[in-house]
């Protein structure tokens, strides 16, 4: 006869987070139909990332990336896309969401197969004990993980992780040739700036092109910077005491910027090329920084100021050209720094 659960186990059990389903409309805020669910867990717990409630998803990107995370038919999945274009944000905040535990681990160029995996650690009585990595850890507990910028790893990595990412069985040697079968929950997550064939730009030093082999046992999606529309929601929550006509100009220069930027497919070939990806984190950066100084100005003005000293004492005559100056082209080159700085001039008709 089972035992019967005792008040603590019954209290434990309670206190455990517990399968729910959540409806992929309300939880995402996407135009889909209502009744489409995703699974996730009734409280956070540890290892859930945290949420960001200012986080706009884009519907066809989440629908595809939870179709494959509902089932995977042993594919891994990778994000790749320009810098700043919120890969690594994407896959935190759908966990977020569903309140499913994240493990991650960022990659380097001289990244090591015990990083991922784990090693032999001294213990304080002397003796030995093996300490999981983080892919083991995501495994065991049946977890999803997620390696950002694999595009950079080592090949003897790749190698290593061949079978590992499908969700198969995997060996640890090191640890007595202990067998680790991933729980059902186990989903291998990475992201990167190239389609693993390469970087032809120029901008991502230390990418490698990776083993056709590892390739193939991907699904993956190319998450470029969203649509107009989209900045424009994501500007009005990240920055609501922006003023519309300068919401609308920053949305204006990032679109003429981007058809010039080197690093975008299609623009290999344009005459005067921009080297500077103009990121949706650069823009967020940009309209947060314009609205700080907005403020600056208001105080100094109620303090008794004038407006054009206030702005001077600011360093800038125009607030949104002084933005962007320390939010993106402090890092460009003198004639990108021309270039733009045209660009936004020709648009406020400044």
């Amino acid at each position: 006869m089972p035992k019967k659960k005792t008040a603590a186990t019954k209290a434990a059990i309670a206190k455990k987070p517990q399968p729910k389903k959540f409806s992929v409309r309300d939880t995402f805020g996407v135009d889909v139909p209502k009744d489409i669910m995703a699974l996730g867990y009734d409280t956070p717990s540890q290892y859930v990332p945290k949420v960001n409630p200012l986080y706009v998803f884009r519907a066809d990107i989440l629908m595809k990336f939870l179709m494959w995370f509902l089932k995977p038919e042993g594919d891994a999945f990778y994000l790749y896309g320009p810098t700043g274009s919120g890969k690594t944000t994407f896959v935190e905040q759908v966990f977020a969401r569903l309140n499913i535990p994240l493990f991650g681990d960022t990659c380097h160029e001289r990244y090591e197969v015990v990083e991922l995996f784990g090693h032999r650690s001294l213990k304080e009585d002397g003796s030995m004990e093996y300490v999981y990595g983080q892919l083991v850890l995501a495994a065991t507990l049946g977890f999803p993980i997620l390696f950002n910028e694999m595009d950079t790893i080592p090949p003897g990595v790749d190698t290593a992780i061949n079978e590992v990412v499908t969700g198969k069985p995997f060996v640890l040697t090191e640890a007595g040739g202990k067998l680790i079968t991933p729980k059902p929950g186990f989903r291998f997550i990475a992201t990167g700036n190239t389609n693993m064939a390469g970087d032809t730009t120029g901008l991502y030093i230390g990418t490698l092109r990776k083993n056709t082999a590892l390739q193939d046992r991907f699904r993956a999606i190319e998450l470029g910077y969203p649509d107009r529309k989209v900045e424009e929601d994501i500007l009005k929550k990240v920055a609501p005491a922006l003023p519309d006509r300068e919401r609308k100009v920053m949305i204006d220069v990032v679109t003429e910027v981007r058809q010039q930027f080197i690093g975008l497919p299609g623009n290999e070939s344009v005459a005067n090329p921009i080297e500077v990806p103009f990121s949706t984190r650069a823009l967020i950066r940009w309209a947060r920084v314009a609205c700080v100084n907005n403020e600056l100005v208001e105080v100094f003005e109620n303090l008794g100021g004038s407006s054009k000293k206030t702005i001077n004492a600011l360093g800038a005559q125009n607030i949104l050209l002084e933005s962007l100056e320390s939010s993106l082209l402090w890092r460009a080159t003198s004639e990108t720094k021309v270039a733009v700085r045209g660009i936004l001039q020709r648009i406020t008709g400044a």
